[in-house]
């Protein structure tokens, strides 16, 4: 056998094994579970409770640590209704410093707020396409959490309520 054939075979074969594994390590799934949430419906936040009350600004932090620096491809916040109607459009911002439950953030003139559409889920979920770009300015550190004004009343379940936490799920991966 020529070398040129050998050589061919050779490329052909590492051509073959490693294009498509590489495109499986590229695009990864995180499922990040609430680990903090707030509301303020017209006065100062409060975490804690079992249910977030709109209309208002309610605030969910996540385990971000698996998805530290990721580039997002898409982003789905997944948010329970406990009372009311489900939210056709609501607004979301990337929370932009460090929070608890025990001292919430309270929205500000700086909160960039973008708007969003939402989809009614099975039995009572609600699922949101978040911008992927507030995403990553999570998973680049320079957020602290998503910010989700309603303008409706409404009551979220929060993650208190164990089965009907919110969660948001990632599709992305590292640089």
């Amino acid at each position: 056998m020529s070398p040129k054939l050998n050589r061919l075979r050779s490329v052909s074969l590492c051509v073959m094994l490693l294009l498509p594994g590489t495109a499986c390590l590229q695009a990864e799934n995180a499922i990040l579970e609430s680990t903090a949430d707030a509301s303020s419906p017209g006065g100062p936040a409060s975490g804690k409770a079992r249910e977030l009350q709109g209309p208002g600004v309610m605030c969910f932090s996540f385990k971000t640590w698996t998805i530290f620096k990721w580039n997002v491809e898409s982003a789905d916040l997944f948010i329970h209704v406990s009372k009311g109607a489900a939210p056709t459009s609501l607004e979301i911002a990337v929370i932009p410093t460090p929070w608890t439950e025990a001292a919430p953030p309270e929205a500000s003139a700086s909160w960039k707020f973008v708007p969003h559409q939402s989809v009614s889920e099975p039995q009572g979920w609600v699922s949101i396409k978040v911008d992927p770009k507030l995403v990553e300015e999570i998973t680049a550190g320079k957020g602290h959490g998503l910010a989700v004004r309603v303008k409706s009343a409404i009551g979220i379940n929060t993650r208190e309520s164990l089965a009907f936490r919110p969660y948001l799920i990632i599709n992305g991966g590292r640089p």
